[in-house]
């Protein structure tokens, strides 16, 4: 026990000493297929560190969308997932599996796919998580669904999953296409799947973070929604950039979350990526990719490290060759470099036990957009707080990276009115007791005003 907490002290000075990036989580499989070009540009930035982003999308008929979809608009449904960062994809309306197949072997070597025979499925980049079940829900194949002859309704898919280059719990992720042309069966859905999430809640051993996500075909209120909220089991979270979720203006993606898992959301909320931050017209992007818009939430799975952790990372030191084949050595190559060594330590003393709070993570998903254009002279500024920060410190001004303004513990600054035609640059640096995280540099240019007279 004494070398042990020698080990530890050790590594808390090393923590101190080495720069720690303690997320590899940037586009692992999109540099394997020289795909970096299609990294994140105007969209959200990337997970937030240690967290795992799960994406929601219904790519509207694939398979059986008339007209057929050509190989270039395949190739480019690949490419726009390539820049979510995501280290899950659920997906719905899938009628061609062949199609999902040429889509995921783009995606890189990494990416592997569970598919559950009618129109919802699963993507994953191993580089991220390790699924260590699956199934496909077929209870909803039963009444009241026979009552309908000669439907075949959408099968549920669900996974459990755990982070790799990380000791974590594991999570479970459901994907869900509700029937869009009757409530009453919309109704049985939500009662059924609440019923079986509670089920599995009641399971010993079971993940009680469970993340609920798909297209309900219905908006807050209706149904299925009243029947997945009965008895406050599942939480349905808000979206932080507007309830539309595809191109006719409707409200039908969703994420439902357990109470354990919303404790792990960074933002409590899902993001939608809308056509606008790839300067597309709702047109252009239904044109090529869905009459859906993808939505996402960034989960943090509990990173603790214990003795029992300590000893499977001792069990690894000074390994070499960890890759994806042997899970990064079990995991203890948290570094991503294919060897465990004293970073990877310091990594893992980063962790060490419940309550010792780190330092806050950066903000993220900025409003006014990084580099936007055209913004509104009263336009307030707003953006997603880091995990673990209390307070914020506001830059903002016409050079960069913009005055201090003060610190605040609100996430949104009004600037007063801004002068026309002119660059701002603004900068939240995140606060707590034990630091300070400096955020990223953003900027955005005001509208031209009205034409003159």
């Amino acid at each position: 026990m004494q070398k042990v907490s020698i080990l530890i002290l050790v590594a808390i000075v090393l923590s101190a000493l080495i720069p720690l990036n303690a997320d590899v989580s940037l586009a692992d499989c999109a540099k394997s297929c020289d795909s970096n070009k299609y990294a994140q540009l105007n969209i959200p930035a990337p997970p937030p560190q240690t967290a795992r982003r799960i994406v929601s999308w219904n790519i509207e008929n694939l398979g059986t969308r008339n007209p057929r979809r050509t190989q270039q608009q395949i190739t480019a449904i690949a490419q726009r997932i390539l820049t979510f960062d995501a280290s899950v994809l659920l997906v719905q309306e899938i009628f061609d599996d062949s199609l999902l197949e040429q889509i995921r072997s783009y995606l890189g070597p990494s990416w592997e796919m569970y598919y559950s025979g009618m129109e919802n499925a699963l993507l994953y980049d191993e580089s991220k998580v390790e699924l260590l079940s699956s199934e496909i829900l077929v209870s909803l194949q039963n009444p009241p669904y026979t009552l309908y002859p000669g439907r075949d309704f959408s099968k549920p898919v669900s996974g459990v999953f755990r982070p790799v280059r990380m000791y974590a719990e594991p999570f479970r992720v459901i994907g869900i296409h509700c029937y869009y042309a009757d409530a009453g069966v919309r109704t049985a859905e939500g009662n059924w799947l609440r019923a079986r999430i509670i089920e599995l809640l009641d399971t010993p051993g079971e993940s009680r973070d469970i993340i609920l996500m798909g297209d309900h075909n219905g908006s807050p209120g209706s149904p299925p929604h009243p029947a997945l909220q009965q008895g406050n089991i599942l939480h349905l979270l808000p979206k932080q950039n507007g309830d539309v979720t595809d191109v006719s203006g409707r409200q039908v993606d969703h994420c439902y979350v357990t109470q354990n898992a919303k404790d792990k959301i960074p933002s409590q909320s899902t993001f939608v990526i809308r056509p606008e931050h790839y300067g597309e017209t709702n047109a252009q992007f239904r044109a090529t990719y869905s009459d859906h818009y993808p939505i996402y939430v960034d989960f943090r799975p509990d990173a603790h490290t214990d003795l029992a952790d300590l000893a499977g990372f001792v069990a690894q030191w000074l390994q070499t060759g960890c890759d994806l084949q042997n899970k990064w050595c079990s995991s203890a190559d948290l570094g991503g470099d294919g060897n465990v060594t004293l970073t990877d330590f310091a990594l893992f003393a980063e962790h060490w036990l419940p309550g010792v709070p780190p330092l806050p993570e950066q903000a993220t998903n900025p409003n006014p957009l990084d580099n936007a254009t055209g913004i509104a002279a009263t336009a307030d500024l707003s953006w997603t707080p880091g995990l673990y920060a209390t307070s914020h410190d506001v830059y903002f001004g016409t050079t960069s990276p913009g005055t201090f303004i003060g610190n605040q513990t609100a996430k949104t600054f009004d600037p007063g009115t801004m002068t026309i035609r002119t660059t701002y640059y603004w900068r939240i640096d995140e606060v707590n007791a034990w630091g300070k995280t400096t955020g990223t540099l953003w900027y955005f240019t005001t509208e031209s005003g009205p034409p003159p007279f």
